[in-house]
């Protein structure tokens, strides 16, 4: 985007009521993503704000800029503020600098737009709705609860008389996994049928299939067999849950939980037989990721950092070890077979590409 900035990344922009700036979102990391305002004939841009002092210690990206209408010659912006599994909306006075949340939750909460019916509308991400938020311009506070307009869709627009066209997803389609080999051909289905399918991890024992998906609207953490089309639902009405994999002794699985800027890692029976509860709380946005063989550490990413977990030296609680923290993003990591080595991806040369290191010791990286 910019030639000193190799590896940024965009996330919305916006025109002013007038037509004469831009705000748009920008970053190395999502998690760093900033809010800039520039003239819409050209020049330089500047950060519209930086994070309070009492936000610095959660990791938080802010992007989906939206202008509310002039009010009395003001002007005001809505945003989202947050990271991928959860994020809120709020508004800034742009006259006066002054911000506050208006929606927030444990859910991811994007898109917001004003409509001339005098609402903001909004867009869960893990559930699939469209939301209205009464709202008064004049004070730039919500005027009501919100409440859900549309079901089951994708992303949305409105027009500048209050029109809302969204994309609505067919009633009852429906994903499966599969099984294909290494030439790519079809062996067969595993599990059973069910929407939004994401990020499957199979068991040590090749038995079961770890996802994320949709039942009924609503997202949580399942386990389909392979063998027979049979699932289990592991988390109850999650929608922050994200990110399961298995811990090797196939006995249960964990997967990241949280709200904005501070994501833990969460454990669950993986018979179901038992309630979900935190494994290792965290500050910051902290993704598990993989674990290794021996149940010894667990490969974590958090955005711009990546890590992993070692149970303490007297066997109470798990501590983070960084391996890499800078404005790059540092995401997806794998380890290898044996061990002796993690995988993962950077934009750090300016585009986003595959890097192996020693494990756990870290030190050199070799870009693949």
């Amino acid at each position: 985007m910019w030639p000193d900035k190799a590896g940024w990344g965009t996330q919305g922009g916006a025109w002013s009521p007038d037509g004469e700036t831009v705000v748009f979102s920008a970053g190395p990391s999502f998690l760093r993503n900033r809010l800039y305002r520039t003239n819409a004939a050209g020049g330089d841009h500047v950060v519209l704000f930086e994070p309070r002092e009492e936000e610095l210690t959660r990791a938080r990206g802010y992007f989906d800029p939206s202008f509310l209408p002039d009010f009395g010659g003001r002007q005001a912006l809505l945003y989202a503020e947050g990271e991928g599994v959860a994020s809120d909306i709020a508004v800034i006075n742009l006259e006066t600098g002054e911000r506050q949340t208006i929606v927030s939750g444990d859910r991811a909460f994007r898109r917001p737009n004003y409509s001339a019916s005098g609402h903001i509308v909004y867009r869960e991400t893990s559930g699939g709705r469209i939301w209205a938020l009464p709202f008064s311009l004049e004070r730039l506070e919500p005027a009501g609860a919100p409440f859900v307009i549309a079901e089951s869709h994708s992303d949305h627009g409105i027009s500048g008389n209050g029109v809302l066209a969204y994309w609505k997803s067919t009633p009852g389609s429906r994903m499966q996994l599969a099984w294909r080999d290494r030439a790519g051909e079809k062996l067969g289905p595993v599990g059973e049928p069910q929407e939004q399918i994401k990020t499957p991890v199979l068991s040590p024992d090749g038995k079961e299939v770890v996802v994320v998906a949709n039942e009924g609207e609503v997202r949580d953490i399942w386990i389909h067999e392979v063998e027979r089309p049979v699932k289990r639902r592991i988390t109850f009405d999650e929608p922050s849950a994200d990110r399961p994999t298995w811990h090797p002794s196939g006995k249960r699985v964990t997967f990241s939980r949280g709200t904005v800027g501070a994501v833990d890692v969460w454990t669950a029976p993986s018979d179901g037989s038992g309630k979900p509860a935190p494994f290792y709380e965290s500050a910051f946005s902290d993704f598990g990721f993989e674990w290794s063989a021996d149940g010894k550490y667990l490969a974590g990413s958090g955005g711009h950092f990546l890590f992993y977990l070692r149970e303490n030296a007297n066997g109470e609680g798990w501590e983070k070890v960084v391996l890499e923290d800078d404005t790059f993003d540092h995401v997806s990591p794998e380890l290898s077979p044996d061990g002796r080595y993690l995988a993962y991806q950077s934009n750090q040369s300016g585009r986003h590409e595959v890097y192996v290191r020693p494990f756990p010791e870290g030190g050199r990286e070799w870009r693949i």
